[in-house]
This record gives C-alpha cells, structure tokens and sequence, in this order.
C-alpha cells in the first residue's frame, strides 16, 4: 500500500502481502533505480520511532536528513535532504 511519493517517481509502500515481509515499509524509486525497493523499517511503528529520533536529535534517518519548516500558509512541513 503506497503512503507517500518521492520527487523522483519512487514510492513509499507498506508490504500487505501474506508471509513474512507482511507490514515491513520499503522505498521503490524510479529516478534512483531500486525497483526492488529499499527497506525502511520492519513495520510502521519502527518507521515513526526512527522518523522522530531522528527530528529530536538532529540525525539522519537512513540518509535523509529531515528538517522541519512552516510553508507560506502556515502547513508545518518536513524538507529531506540527501547526503551521503
């Protein structure tokens, strides 16, 4: 089940299929050429903790670095930054 949409065509999904893989969140991207997907967590839960450590500390999460900012229209927002 696709949650979010990468700029560069990827998707973010959560795997439904039946076995072990069930609920683990993977990245497929079209513009970075995995279409294997890349594993992000073993399930959402995982997923949102090492989101917010990662706000609260200042760290990477993976090798994105988020940061959080307030759009023209006051939507709170996060800006991913890839570094290597």
């Amino acid at each position: 089940m696709p949650f979010a949409l990468p700029n560069d065509g990827g998707v973010a999904i959560v795997d439904h299929r039946p076995g072990p893989s069930y609920g683990r969140v993977y990245e497929m991207g079209i513009g970075s050429g995995n279409l294997d997907g890349a594993l992000w967590a073993t399930g959402l839960t995982q997923l949102f903790r090492t989101l917010t450590d990662s706000l609260e500390s200042g760290g990477p999460f993976l090798c994105y670095w988020p940061t959080p900012y307030e759009d023209e229209s006051g939507h709170r927002c996060l800006e991913w930054q890839i570094r290597t």
